[in-house]
């Protein structure tokens, strides 16, 4: 997304920046730091705020600014509170609200028995050129997945020493 000291505009943009830059250093993830300093930014420079404070109110419009599911608001809202106790050790006053409680608001995809089927055959049937070991690979793990009830993320980090033959 392109991190640079133009990225925002508000009174906040090199607490923003080097708090980006930090947390790069670091190999966090700062994708969804962005999208919460831009909102808040956005705020910021809407309301003309001159002094380096982030109030009760201010931070309420943030939470109303963002029209997303429960999970990404707790995440969005969890990254706002990082910058807010960021900018308070700074010496900043930066309101931080309370979070409720995570929400996930996942909902699986249960496959039809012909679903299943299907996609069972689709792996027998691979032919994958670039490493002819994954189409026999394939199958496997289709199998796995369906006979385990395993996530993909558990079944590709198997390994033989997990498996208890006897």
């Amino acid at each position: 997304e392109g991190l640079s000291m133009n990225t925002f505009n508000g009174i906040f943009k090199q607490e923003m920046n080097d708090f980006l830059e930090q947390y790069d250093t670091l190999n966090h993830k700062i994708d969804t730091y962005i999208r919460v300093f831009r909102k808040l930014d956005d705020l910021l420079c809407e309301y003309h705020t001159t002094e380096k404070k982030l109030s009760r109110e201010l931070v309420y419009r943030l939470e109303k600014s963002f029209d997303v599911r429960p999970y990404t608001f707790y995440t969005y809202m969890s990254d706002y509170r990082n910058f807010a106790k960021y900018l308070n050790n700074l010496g900043y006053e930066a309101y931080i609200p309370e979070l409720s409680k995570k929400q996930s608001d996942y909902t699986p995809y249960i496959f039809s028995d012909d679903e299943w089927r299907r996609i069972i055959d689709a792996a027998d049937n691979i032919k994958i050129r670039a490493c002819p070991l994954y189409s026999l690979q394939m199958p496997v793990l289709v199998r796995m997945l369906y006979g385990c009830g395993m996530r993909v993320s558990e079944a590709l980090n198997l390994r033989v020493r997990d498996i208890d033959l006897e």
